[in-house]
């Protein structure tokens, strides 16, 4: 998306989405460190953060931020840097490119590329200098990074999903995607046995804390199943939610928590085999804090919703909730800027290690295409930008289902406006600055009264259409509000009243629809292609149509 105002030095871009991380004080609800890159949150403690890139891996001190240590990969694209338990070595895994073991206070390194062409999955050992890894070959190798022996390779059908270990680290789970699931004795690797079921699909799977039971997933909807480590039996199985999840097992080993993009939070009780929903909405990850508690961050999408897409979306935060009790509300919101996609528990529970993704918009002067800033905030693709030179402000609007008013000068952020229901897919700004219209994936038409900086609700709220609205537009002096539907419908309604208004014109189905931006006059670009019979018109609201002969599709 690329906005410039005439009246105005400045041009918007919506630029790539911007991935950073850092520690959240969860008492104070503030950030004590913030990092650009993609947190790895599988280290055990916060003594040790490691982000990465594309090319770079940095490794810093968790407590202070200083930097301990930086790999710069030349060949392939990082897909992830994992640390080792005790944080002094990191596996780096890379696409079309080598990987390694790094060693970044001596700053050794081990290749292990020759292994496999592409590796899919690692995994540390939880108290050996042992590290495994997999790939599309279907063989898992081992390593003793203290030696950089190889060990004896396990093999088995397929592509390598997933590998962990289990708690005590004397067993080793291999997922491979022919849907089966291998436990090996991690000294050996020897199978000690084996789980399948014809009726259940996973690619994920992860150990209860006694070790005693493994839970197996898809990260797309499937059945959920629960399996003896043992035997390999499966001891029960539940309905998938929907939507894409992940899954934190508690401390006790009896509960675990689900989150789904789509169907919300669930409570699944691994000894009943019950799966109880504690709250509707989106959410993108979580964590237990302790045996009670649990922390959930929401989710945004990441793209435009489907047609027939529903799901609900709020404003980025985390939410703790009691999982003991069925109160339909969480303890405590934090709210946060930019979509949290990762998140995990330290061994100091008041600091939370999260990955965040930002979209942002970067701002050019229009004389010298120099960059003046970023605005950073939204937690989702914006949808809309506009500049407003009379009033020094900018607006944009995101499928994040948030409004923001900047300061066209700091950057800064200077309001937000009541949130939508549902991602925001289409404004308009009136000629005046005065008044503003957003639409959303529900059909919702809000309109605004920009010159209430106090008045952080619409003026009305209209519930427009019972399906996403692709645009609107503001008639001349803000009198009418039009809005059409990816289907076509098409309406306008009176800003002043907020009912429909009187139109003379045959509502045939749309593509576009827009006010003239001096008058009332309305332009209607039909979604037919035949434009002979069909063709583009200019309609007054007292049915006065001239028509035009606009080519709709290119030959």
């Amino acid at each position: 998306m690329i906005v410039q105002n005439s009246k105005s030095a400045r041009i918007l871009f919506s630029v790539t989405p911007i991935n950073s991380s850092g520690i959240l004080q969860l008492d104070s609800g503030e950030f004590s460190d913030q990092f650009a890159g993609h947190l790895q949150t599988e280290a055990a403690a916060a003594s040790r953060l490691v982000t990465h890139t594309d090319h770079q891996v940095l490794v810093r001190d968790g407590r202070s931020g200083d930097r301990l240590g930086t790999f710069h990969q030349r060949l392939g694209r990082i897909l992830e840097a994992k640390p080792s338990p005790t944080g002094d070595h990191v596996f780096l895994r890379t696409e079309d490119g080598p990987s390694w073991i790094w060693n970044w206070s001596t700053n050794e390194t081990v290749l292990v590329t020759g292994d496999h062409n592409i590796i899919h999955a690692t995994a540390f050992h939880p108290t050996q200098p042992q590290v495994v890894y997999g790939g599309d070959d279907g063989v898992v190798g081992a390593r003793n990074f203290a030696t950089g022996a190889r060990l004896k390779p396990f093999s088995c059908p397929g592509e390598i999903s997933q590998l962990i270990y289990n708690p005590a680290g004397d067993r080793l789970l291999v997922i491979s995607s022919e849907n089966r699931g291998f436990l090996l004795n991690s000294d050996s690797l020897d199978v000690v046995t084996e789980f399948t079921s014809p009726d259940h699909t996973f690619n994920r799977a992860v150990f209860v804390a006694d070790g005693k039971r493994i839970l197996t997933y898809r990260r797309s909807t499937s059945t959920l199943a629960c399996w003896d480590a043992e035997t390999g039996e499966l001891i029960h199985q539940v309905e998938s939610p929907g939507g894409k999840l992940r899954l934190a097992v508690g401390v006790l080993g009896t509960k675990a928590v689900l989150a789904s993009d789509q169907a919300g939070l669930f409570v699944w009780d691994v000894v009943s085999g019950q799966l109880v929903r504690r709250a509707a909405g989106s959410y993108a990850a979580v964590a237990f804090l302790d045996h009670e508690t649990i922390v959930a961050a929401t989710a945004h999408p990441f793209a435009r919703l489907a047609r027939n897409q529903r799901a609900k979306f709020g404003p980025p935060q985390l939410e703790l909730w009691n999982v003991g009790d069925n109160s339909a509300e969480p303890q405590r919101v934090v709210t946060l800027q930019g979509a949290v996609h990762t998140l995990r528990i330290t061994d100091d529970p008041n600091r939370i290690l999260i990955g965040r993704r930002h979209f942002p918009l970067a701002v050019y002067d229009s004389q010298n295409r120099k960059p003046i800033g970023q605005i950073r905030g939204h937690a989702a693709p914006i949808s809309f930008a506009a500049l407003l030179p009379d009033r020094n402000e900018i607006v944009s609007c995101s499928y994040d289902t948030q409004v923001m008013i900047w300061d066209a000068k700091t950057l800064r952020l200077k309001r937000t406006l009541a949130s939508h229901r549902s991602p925001i897919t289409s404004a308009a700004i009136a000629a005046d600055g005065q008044m503003l219209a957003s639409a959303d994936h529900d059909g919702t038409l809000n309109l605004w009264n920009l010159d209430a900086e106090n008045q952080p609700d619409p003026l009305y709220h209209l519930d427009a259409f019972e399906e996403p609205i692709e645009g609107c537009s503001l008639s001349a002096f803000n009198a009418r509000v039009v809005a059409y539907t990816q289907r076509g419908q098409w309406n306008v309604w009176d800003t002043t009243s907020g009912k429909p208004a009187q139109w003379d014109a045959e509502k045939q189905r749309v593509a576009f629809a827009e006010f003239q931006p001096d008058g009332s006059r309305l332009l209607l670009v039909p979604s037919s292609r035949d434009t002979q019979r069909f063709p583009s018109q200019i309609v007054s609201p007292a049915g006065k149509v001239v028509q035009l002969k606009l080519q709709r599709y290119p030959l």
